[in-house]
């Protein structure tokens, strides 16, 4: 069923894009995405502006006054000018210009003054957190003790507005609970049976390694019976929760996705600002597949870039390569390509323990003689399956890349 086939090491494979997009399904996905009302920084009646709300705000203000006071339609003035403004109280640095050495914001001066409001106006854009952000929770006292501070934290950082319009929940699976949540399992892997010789049927997962668990269920209880696949039944359920959050995606048409665990806003789990997350979205390379945004002080690939957010935090850009014993999976953000090159990776040839599995073979570029997953049908040697990065604040990298 698979339309991939081997190639010889004396011809340059073309990189591996995946499937084809996948048709939308938005009724499908918005069984498993729910609002988060029930917590009391996201009620109806509550607004919060939110601090990078209040930056934006202020600097589309300043913009404002530049243009009004401009003559012409370049929209720019000059830093002595009656249309100059000032946008250095909210630290507006953009990105380092590696040449000068300097944090360097198109349309402002050093001096926090606008010089060209268009460019100010079209960088300020990239502060703006919009993609959809996806909270995988079971539901239960222990995930709502995580996630209370941590929304509260979120509506103070981006807005009540901002986190009412993207942060949603979504459900964790517990394999052992099953038949009860079995359906978000195999909506899970919509995808992927697609692209089987068995589409629309979950005859698709059989024989690939970890979504055959789909299949190992008593016929008559609906209950899992497999004895290997209890004993793994957290890294199962995990599994196919990250899955599920991935075909949401697919079904939604979304370009860019957030995804974080319930504990996965922790200080101990998340690397960047909660401010970040749009320039995240706006500012990692275009060819990215997936960035994480956990792993604080871990350091797996070359410096690529930083950037700085509405309220002058400064973060750091690194490819994501050779990961020392990776685990978790705790925040990312992966793209649309992602969805594609992961739905037909499943469909061919399964899948495995997701977070070391993804992170630690999927990421890593391929080595010469290594079988592992058959991955040299996909990509040549020293090449990689996904194209993979990891964000977090300056200074906190406590290893160094070899």
């Amino acid at each position: 069923s698979s339309s991939f086939s081997s190639s010889s090491s004396s011809s340059r494979m073309a990189p591996f894009l995946g499937g084809a997009k996948e048709a939308l399904n938005v009724e499908r996905a918005g069984r498993y995405i729910h609002e988060f009302s029930e917590f009391k920084s996201l009620a109806a009646d509550v607004i919060v502006p939110g601090a990078v709300a209040d930056a934006l705000r202020d600097r589309h203000a300043r913009i404002k006054a530049a243009l009004d006071g401009s003559s012409g339609s370049s929209g720019s003035s000059s830093g002595s000018g009656s249309g100059a403004a000032s946008s250095s109280s909210h630290g507006f640095r953009g990105s380092r210009d590696k040449s000068q050495g300097e944090i360097v914001t198109p349309g402002v001066a050093p001096d926090g003054s606008i010089t060209d409001a268009k460019a100010a106006l079209a960088d300020m854009i990239t502060h703006a957190w919009t993609a959809p952000t996806y909270v995988i929770t079971l539901g239960t006292p222990e995930d709502e003790k995580f996630l209370a501070p941590a929304i509260d934290a979120l509506v103070h950082a981006q807005g009540s507005a901002a986190v009412k319009r993207n942060l949603r929940a979504t459900p964790g699976i517990d394999v052992t609970k099953w038949p009860k949540g079995f359906d978000a399992a195999e909506y899970s892997v919509t995808g992927v049976v697609a692209q089987t010789a068995h589409p629309g049927s979950l005859e698709g997962v059989r024989g690939l390694p970890w979504l055959e668990a789909l299949l190992a269920r008593d016929e008559e209880s609906g209950k899992l019976n497999d004895p290997g696949v209890l004993t793994l039944s957290h890294h199962f359920g995990c599994l196919f929760a990250h899955m599920l959050q991935w075909q949401l995606a697919a079904d939604q048409g979304s370009k860019h996705t957030f995804v974080f665990e319930s504990d996965g806003f922790t200080n101990a789990l998340l690397g960047v600002p909660l401010s970040a997350l749009g320039d995240i979205q706006h500012r990692v390379p275009d060819d990215y597949d997936v960035v994480f945004l956990h792993m604080p002080g871990v350091v797996a690939g070359k410096h690529v870039s930083e950037f700085t957010t509405a309220l002058g935090e400064s973060v750091d850009v690194f490819e994501f390569k050779e990961p020392k014993a990776p685990a978790g999976l705790a925040a990312y953000m992966f793209s649309d390509r992602f969805v594609r090159k992961m739905h037909a990776f499943l469909a061919a040839r399964g899948a495995d323990m997701v977070d070391a599995w993804l992170m630690g073979h999927l990421c890593r570029p391929l080595k010469e003689g290594d079988g592992a997953y058959r991955l040299a049908e996909f990509v040549q040697p020293g090449d990689s399956l996904l194209n993979c990065y990891k964000v977090m604040s300056k200074g906190g990298a406590k290893n160094s890349y070899a």
